[in-house]
């Protein structure tokens, strides 16, 4: 609404539907892409070679942990899924897996250089 009446008072038009569409043109257009928790599982998966039950798996293996808690990060950060939600989908754990997997990745990314370029490099496959 401030850009329509920004134009309007910059080029002295009177507000009115053409001009308002005109304003907006290209704004609003792009949708958003929608990416649930199945998308990003399937894209973790793709990127560190797993099955796809791999990230359910009850496994604490190190090769699993990790792409588990990159992508439950992603869930948390992409998502408007809830933490139970999101514990649900990776083999019904807990939401307090989930905050710890989130505050795990949030501090080893900023120290952990491949884990940062796994993450960006996961992110610009999923277009985020």
């Amino acid at each position: 609404m401030a850009r329509v009446v920004a134009v309007s008072s910059l080029t002295g038009r009177p507000i009115d539907l053409a001009m308002a569409k005109e304003t907006l043109d290209g704004v609003y257009s792009e949708e958003k892409k929608h990416i649930g928790v199945p998308q990003i599982q399937k894209a973790v998966t793709e990127f560190f070679s797993l099955k796809p039950n791999d990230l359910k798996a009850k496994s604490r293996r190190r090769n699993l942990v990790i792409p588990r808690q990159l992508a439950m990060f992603l869930c948390r950060e992409i998502t408007d899924e809830s933490l139970p939600g999101i514990g649900k989908a990776f083999g019904g754990r807990d939401h307090s897996t989930v905050i710890h997997a989130c505050q795990k990745v949030k501090s080893d990314v900023e120290t952990n250089t491949k884990l940062y370029k796994d993450l960006t490099a996961i992110k610009k496959i999923l277009g985020v």
